[in-house]
């Protein structure tokens, strides 16, 4: 059994209702028997001392996610309370309920595991109102484990290493077939927070970038689109981290090629929501040629 002090379970009752409704008393003894490498995301979260302010800024979300999405998770209750009880299914499913929480936060209905109306299969997520109806699909995205540079007793060092554009594209292929040819369709790709997020993200959903300097074209670089499928109407780039407080991305790539477009007054909700939208081609400042 694991040494160590946890948290009182009787005050996750009291002070996250909602994460009390899924994970009960029974399920965090269950956890904290466990030895820590083997226990649930969730579980670790409340080892720390209660001074930590990331794993107390994870805890205070995911209860608000829940809390906002509480209905559209009660109408399929058996499948969501099974899939973040288990620690292999958690971060996925959560990342789920997270963009969910998002889009009903704008205005929109929402719908979890919504079925398709040209297919046998169910969707990840429809948001819809008044004027539009879109399908969303959610992946994460885990950092790479570069090679070990250096490995001490309880720290590694790892040589960085980014994502190529064709690990992107590999990973948007599986979720293309639960979107519909029939409505918009949305990727979501959810960056783990160990992800540094840089240049070759952006590189990987247009054809190139321009670099400007003093507002003219100074260098194309080229890029390798992962969004030439008409199926895909925009890719969002979504990352949520802690770094001195809670940071929050969200960047919507467009794409050019799509066969049904995400409506003007849709983009105009995202953007009003908070979410930066880009268009082909990325135009990016330097200083100097």
């Amino acid at each position: 059994m694991r040494a160590g002090k946890n948290l009182d379970v009787s005050a996750v009752h009291k002070k996250y209702p909602n994460i009390a409704k899924i994970f009960d008393k029974e399920w965090f003894e269950s956890e904290f028997r466990k030895e820590k490498e083997k226990m649930h995301l969730l579980a670790k979260r409340f080892t720390y001392d209660e001074n930590n302010r990331i794993s107390l800024h994870h805890i205070c979300h995911l209860e608000d996610y829940l809390a906002t999405m509480q209905d559209e998770i009660e109408r399929n209750r058996k499948h969501f309370y099974g899939r973040l009880r288990n620690k292999n299914l958690y971060s996925s499913t959560s990342a789920e309920i997270e963009i969910g929480s998002l889009f009903k936060n704008m205005g929109f209905q929402v719908q979890l595991e919504p079925p398709i109306s040209d297919s046998e299969k169910k969707g990840g997520i429809k948001i819809f109102d008044a004027e539009t109806e879109v399908l969303i699909e959610v992946r994460t995205i885990g950092g790479k484990k570069g090679e070990i540079m250096n490995k001490g007793k309880w720290v590694e060092i790892r040589k960085m290493e980014f994502h190529k554009p064709i690990d992107l594209k590999n990973k948007i292929e599986p979720e293309i077939s639960q979107l519909s040819k029939s409505h918009p369709g949305i990727v979501v790709l959810y960056l783990d927070p160990s992800i540094v997020n840089d240049r070759d993200f952006v590189k990987a959903f247009y054809d190139g970038i321009a670099w400007i300097v003093n507002g003219k074209v100074v260098h194309i670089e080229p890029g390798e689109s992962t969004i030439d499928n008409p199926i895909i109407s925009a890719i969002l780039l979504y990352s949520h981290y802690f770094s001195d407080g809670c940071k929050i991305d969200k960047e919507l790539y467009l794409n050019p090629k799509a066969n049904i477009s995400l409506s003007d007054s849709t983009i105009t909700k995202f953007r009003d929501g908070g979410i930066e939208i880009k268009k082909e081609p990325i135009e990016l400042e330097r200083n100097s040629p």
